[in-house]
């Protein structure tokens, strides 16, 4: 993938591109590249595939606004691994295609296994895909609206509008603060595996607070329709993981500690 410096958060600032790719790094989420990134390991066999479906995807997907991004990254990509197709192996035979894009608008669902839709930015969402256990899908129809994650610590203030003003200079390139609607799905067991990774106060805070909401909601809907899930699920509620029954902290010394994991502005 191409990298190129569109433009910088302070005005007139030219930012050399190693600074650029330096910042990005560290504040994941709220600097503005041309795409998102995901890293994921992945076996041989399975990157075979994965580089058919990109092939598919370039000359099959419609050719939306997102997706005149997407192709070219794709395409690039393709070619610089082409040396990883292994012979025989294709999607073709299953009719197998990217898992990340969805036209099917799914209805909420909570029990043993739940369902829900819900915004999230970029950032997020690349976040929430190292989650292998649960099932995580854009819905296509999202990709045309503008919305953009406000981070709570300037939501409300003044700086709230030179943020959205900045970022939509940028919406073209479809910046990581930019949302979309996630379909989430997997097991109440998954979930909570989920929790114990992201109710944290060393978690990205966006996916901090959508982990919480979706915890209260799976916690709403199974209360009069599935003791055992809820009775499950109660046990990790308004808490974070250093507090769980069944989970033991690495870190000796947290820097927010669990009165302020789940209460934090950054």
């Amino acid at each position: 993938m191409k990298t190129r410096v569109v433009a910088s958060t302070k005005v007139g600032y030219v930012m050399p591109i190693e600074e650029a790719i330096l910042f990005s790094g560290k504040e994941a989420g709220i600097c503005y590249m041309p795409a998102t990134v995901m890293g994921h390991s992945i076996t041989l066999e399975q990157f075979s595939y994965v580089l058919h479906m990109m092939e598919d995807f370039v000359v099959k997907a419609p050719d939306s606004e997102f997706n005149k991004n997407l192709k070219p990254c794709l395409e690039e990509f393709v070619s610089l691994h082409e040396e990883f197709k292994v012979e025989g192996i294709s999607p073709d035979s299953k009719n197998r295609s990217l898992s990340l894009f969805t036209n099917i608008e799914r209805q909420d669902e909570w029990g043993e296994n739940y369902c829900t839709t819900y915004w999230a930015s970029f950032a997020q969402l690349a976040q929430a895909q190292r989650h292998r256990t649960l099932n995580y899908e854009i819905v296509d129809s999202s990709l045309k609206e503008e919305k953009y994650f406000v981070p709570p610590i300037i939501k409300g203030t003044k700086l709230e509008k030179s943020w959205l003003e900045d970022i939509r200079s940028l919406g073209q390139f479809y910046p990581q603060g930019r949302m979309v609607l996630v379909n989430e799905r997997g097991t109440a067991e998954n979930f909570i595996l989920k929790c114990k990774e992201r109710l944290c106060g060393c978690a990205q805070l966006e996916i901090t607070m959508q982990t919480c909401e979706t915890l209260a909601k799976y916690l709403q809907n199974t209360k009069e329709t599935n003791q055992r899930v809820y009775n499950y699920l109660l046990q990790y509620a308004g808490k974070p993981r250093c507090q769980f029954p069944d989970y033991t902290c690495p870190k000796a010394n947290c820097t927010l500690g669990a009165a302020k994991a789940l209460n934090r502005l950054v």
